[in-house]
């Protein structure tokens, strides 16, 4: 009896010891990736500082333009990052000493935020290549201008005093005209109201419209497209009625063009912004296929541990059991071994 409680305590100590030290490694990873952030955005700032000047040259207007809506994406897609880096470090300090389920959940977080950063550092060095491509350029054409610019100043006319008229303005008629402008008809301001409510009932209706002209241009093949007008709809109604779907539907296009990167964060976008909602199990499930889709052992590692958060959040749904399908296709079969002088019958 003693035997078997030195045993069992054993056991549970080991089990402890485990399950903290794994919650240290998560820490440690963390921390990682934090220095990571850190580094991104001192290389997103410097990248900020150039496109500022630039921006006085005007041969570059249409290119920092460009430059510049890039730069929103990654500021935007930089912003979700640091709350998630928030989020899981919560978690591990609420978890730091709960079962090995918190774990694989946190785990599951950690390498959704590793890719998300590989994603975004990319991005932040294709910017920061495109800017100081565009920062030379515009260097090297102004030192082989210089004279031109010079002569192109000495020949500007000055603005002339003397053409000012003189000609006196009429009192009178100045107020009248202002009074003009800021006056509104009783009847008037009923018709603005009324226009007001049109709008409001236009604007509903437009949403709607907006989402299945979307939802067509998706099931045509057209995904770009489709991304436009949702990106377009999320803009102007952040919280209306179908920014849920339209969140779901922005992270399927990039699933099925084959950007999967980008699939894996907008899908985390949902995630996080829709707890609670009925497409959080599809989610989750595509989420783990483009984690396959994109390969290496890491990645297979990652859709692991989010079949296996699929399923034991929702047991009865047919996306666990895909994931369960999954899990089984990628964990491999143990080889059966023949037993030694087995004959094969004639």
């Amino acid at each position: 009896m003693r035997l078997m409680t030195v045993a069992l305590t054993i056991f549970f100590l080991s089990s402890c010891a485990s399950l903290t030290g794994n919650m240290d490694a998560l820490e440690y990873d963390v921390k990682n990736l934090k220095a990571q952030v850190a580094t991104i955005n001192a290389k997103l700032q410097d990248a900020t500082t150039k496109l500022s000047k630039l921006e006085s040259q005007e041969s570059t207007v249409t290119t920092v333009n460009a430059l510049r809506e890039s730069q929103a994406d990654i500021n935007s897609k930089f912003s979700k990052l640091s709350q998630e880096f928030k989020h899981i470090s919560s978690r591990i300090d609420e978890n730091k000493y709960n079962t090995g389920l918190s774990i694989k959940e946190t785990s599951a977080d950690r390498e959704v935020m590793k890719a998300q950063l590989g994603t975004l550092e990319t991005m932040v060095k294709e910017l920061q290549l495109t800017v100081g491509n565009l920062d030379a350029s515009v260097k090297a054409k102004a030192a082989t201008q210089p004279q031109a610019s010079t002569q192109t100043q000495a020949v500007v006319p000055q603005p002339q005093v003397v053409t000012q008229s003189k000609t006196p303005v009429n009192k009178s008629q100045k107020k009248d005209t202002t009074v003009a402008a800021v006056t509104t008809p009783p009847d008037q301001k009923d018709n603005n109201n009324e226009e007001g409510v049109v709008a409001d009932n236009n604007k509903k209706s437009s949403a709607k419209s907006i989402y299945e002209s979307a939802s067509k241009d998706c099931d045509a093949g057209f995904y770009k497209a489709a991304r436009d007008k949702l990106y377009k709809l999320l803009k102007d109604e952040p919280k209306g009625a179908y920014a849920e779907l339209s969140n779901f539907m922005i992270a399927d296009t990039y699933y099925k063009e084959g950007s999967y990167e980008d699939a894996i964060i907008q899908y985390e976008e949902v995630l996080k912004k829709f707890p609670k909602s009925k497409i959080i199990p599809d989610a989750l499930l595509k989420q783990g296929l483009s984690f396959i889709q994109l390969g290496g052992e890491q990645n297979i590692g990652t859709a692991k541990l989010i079949f296996k958060q699929l399923i034991t959040k929702f047991p009865k749904s047919n996306e666990a059991v895909t994931a369960k399908d999954k899990l089984d296709s990628l964990t491999p079969k143990p080889k059966v071994k023949k037993k030694a002088g087995a004959t094969t019958e004639q």
